[in-house]
């Protein structure tokens, strides 16, 4: 495995130092090698996320690509249309 040089702030110098001396790390390379699996951990769901709402949108792309909207423009014409969304939704589900 190559060797990495890392140059870290004095911060995280003493932080390092604290998770050892607390007895929660053994070493150095444990600490990284923790902050590494955060990383990885926290940058999932938003893979998950991104796919997920690909997901959800892309039915409204295809209505739109097939002429499948409405042009609303004033104020009262959008809030029509929203409650006639909302009736339409409540009758789903009643």
């Amino acid at each position: 495995m190559p060797i990495l040089h890392l140059e870290l702030t004095k911060d995280h110098e003493a932080l390092i130092a604290q998770l050892i001396e607390s007895g929660q790390f053994h070493n150095a390379d444990e600490v990284l090698r923790e902050g590494l699996r955060l990383v990885e951990e926290d940058q999932k769901p938003d893979t998950v996320k991104e796919e997920m709402l690909r997901k959800a949108i892309q039915p409204g792309l295809d209505d739109l690509s097939q002429g499948h909207f409405v042009t609303l423009k004033m104020r009262d014409e959008i809030a029509g249309h929203l409650q006639l969304l909302g009736k339409r939704a409540a009758k789903q589900f009643s």
